[in-house]
């Protein structure tokens, strides 16, 4: 999974009212977060320490990208 396409999908999918389209990639990337994959870039000011796992900046960008698709799983 490419989380980063999938971010940018499931934004597309917002913007334009699809709904369906955004739960069915919330779910997908919900999935892969936590099963150890790694996140998309949610706020870019955060990009400096992403790469590596164990620093604020990627555990943040997780949490965040996390919220973002209970929060649209549960809205559905």
């Amino acid at each position: 999974m490419d989380p980063q396409q999938a971010w940018i999908l499931m934004m597309q999918a917002l913007r334009l009212d699809d709904i369906d389209e955004a739960v069915a990639i919330a779910s997908d990337l919900k999935c892969w977060l936590t099963r150890g994959g790694f996140p998309p870039c949610v706020v870019s000011e955060l990009k400096q320490g992403a790469g590596d796992p164990l620093s604020v900046p990627c555990k943040l960008q997780h949490e965040l990208a996390l919220k973002a698709c209970d929060f649209i799983l549960f809205m559905a």
